[in-house]
């Protein structure tokens, strides 16, 4: 029902699909995002052995390492121009993120590696104004370029590691790849513009709609056969 829209069968997808595809759902705004009055590469981000918010930018190499906790806020990537989509890293040597959000900016990535049987948490920044998109975002982008996450696997075996977030994933302009023996757990909703599962003998990822982790959206629906 949507005008200058047509549903054609996609023997590829086996489904019926909208050409062309329909826009992202309209969220509730993105938290009060902090300007930082200048930028730090990596460790220098760090407070007595603990990450802390900021704007994260290097020259070369990843922006920011995830390998010491991280003190709970919005931690703003800024894209490199050779990291390859690696602006962030989570190596698995920190497993509990709480209270972290990831704004990726110009294009930015995660890359995470996961352990096969190991779990990585996370969940949104929550600074408790009331905001309808305060403590909902695990992942948002600035819309700019084609921001990325992907999951690798970090050892053999067929258990997969599990990226297990609570809240939104934001990237309308980007991608999710899920590499073999990695799966991703949402509790809340993933909105993306491609989502590769490159699954095998392990859990699939699993995302669950939970409107009291997602902001609100006005819905619509629209049935075809």
């Amino acid at each position: 029902g949507a005008s200058g829209t047509t549903i054609t069968y996609n023997r590829t997808d086996g489904v019926c699909e909208m050409n062309p595809p329909p826009s992202p759902p309209a969220v509730a705004p993105p938290p009060n995002l902090p300007t930082y009055a200048t930028t730090v590469c990596g460790s220098a981000g760090l407070s007595s052995g603990v990450y802390q918010p900021h704007e994260y930018a290097c020259a070369t190499g990843a922006a920011l390492t995830v390998d010491h906790p991280m003190a709970a806020g919005i931690y703003e990537i800024d894209a490199g121009a050779s990291t390859g989509g690696c602006d962030v890293v989570m190596n698995g040597s920190v497993t509990t993120l709480t209270g972290i959000t990831f704004y990726l900016k110009g294009g930015a990535g995660i890359c995470i590696t996961v352990s096969a049987g190991a779990t990585i948490s996370q969940t949104p920044y929550n600074a408790g104004t009331g905001d309808p998109g305060d403590g909902r975002y695990v992942v948002l982008s600035d819309n700019v370029a084609a921001p990325s996450i992907t999951l690798n696997s970090g050892g053999g075996g067929s258990s997969s590691g599990i990226w297990s977030v609570t809240g939104v994933i934001w990237l309308p302009t980007g991608t999710v790849t899920c590499n073999n023996k990695t799966a991703i757990e949402d509790q809340g909703q993933v909105i993306v513009n491609q989502w590769n599962d490159q699954g095998g003998n392990h859990q699939n990822s699993s995302i669950s709609y939970n409107a009291s982790f997602a902001p609100s959206q006005a819905e619509s629906l629209q049935l075809t056969e």
